[in-house]
C-alpha cells in the first residue's frame, strides 16, 4: 500500500521511547495530514531485566495503549530508540575458512 497526501488512508505515527510511548493518529485530507489524535502512556522497565523482559514491556504496552484509546489504525510508522536495538556480532566461520586456506603450507 501505496501513502500518498492524497490518499484517506489514517495512519498511526509511533514513537517508542526509553521511558514511554507516545502515538499520534493522523488521516491525509484534502492533500493534508491533519492529527486526529495524540496518547502517550509510560513504560515501567524496573522489573523487565534482560532483553527479552524489555521487548515483553514495549509489547505490554503498546497493547494497552491501543486498547484503551481503542486505536484500531493498522498502518503505522515506527520510531524505536537505539538502546532498544539488539545487535549481535559473531565472527563467521567461513572467514575463518578463508583465512586457513590462504595460508601457505611449509
Amino acid at each position: 500500500m501505496k501513502l500518498t497526501p492524497f490518499s484517506d488512508e489514517n495512519v498511526l505515527g509511533i514513537d517508542i521511547g526509553t521511558h514511554s510511548i507516545k502515538i499520534v493518529e493522523t488521516r491525509f485530507s484534502g492533500g493534508l495530514q491533519e492529527p486526529l489524535r495524540a496518547v502517550s502512556c509510560e513504560i515501567d522497565l524496573s522489573k523487565a531485566g534482560g532483553p527479552k523482559g524489555k521487548s515483553e514491556a514495549y509489547v505490554a504496552a503498546l497493547k494497552k495503549v491501543l486498547a484503551t484509546h481503542k486505536i484500531r489504525t493498522k498502518t503505522a510508522v515506527i520510531g524505536i530508540p537505539t538502546t532498544a536495538v539488539v545487535v549481535d556480532i559473531t565472527r563467521s566461520p567461513l572467514r575463518a575458512a578463508r583465512a586457513w586456506r590462504g595460508r601457505k603450507k611449509r
